[in-house]
């Protein structure tokens, strides 16, 4: 099977369109995700795996923290991207989104270790902001 083929199939899954509308803005580690779809670890865990098979996320390794952010990059690269701003767009204001998104704003909020997100850099995760 063709990885156009493999984007959208990874793109008919609800959770999975979640956690990319949620990534999309930063580099987020499982606990963040966990916390802001509300959704079991292992679950998380599963889809950022396929999404990432797919090319759809990238992980970025840093201590002992994995970080996920969407991956524009490589083959497909403008296709992916115009998928994921179109989805925001239709979105964004739906729920479990809207919802999604506050729940993230206030984890990142009352989030006492600092290491669950970093900033989108050009490259891809940039440094950890100063909380």
């Amino acid at each position: 099977m063709s990885n156009e083929i493999y984007i959208s199939e990874a793109l008919s899954n609800e959770t999975r369109l979640r956690i990319l509308l949620i990534a999309q803005d930063a580099a987020l580690c499982v606990k963040c995700l966990v916390a802001s779809l509300k959704v079991p670890q292992p679950t998380v865990s599963r889809h950022l795996s396929i999404m990432k098979k797919c090319g759809l996320l990238k992980r970025e390794q840093k201590a002992t923290h994995s970080y996920y952010s969407v991956d524009f990059s490589g083959e497909y690269s403008s296709l992916k991207r115009k998928l994921v701003l179109a989805y925001q767009e239709e979105l964004k204001d739906k729920e479990p989104y809207l919802s999604d998104r506050k729940r993230f704003m206030e984890y990142m909020k009352c989030s006492s270790d600092g290491n669950c997100a970093l900033p989108i850099s050009e490259g891809g995760a940039g440094k950890k902001e100063k909380q």
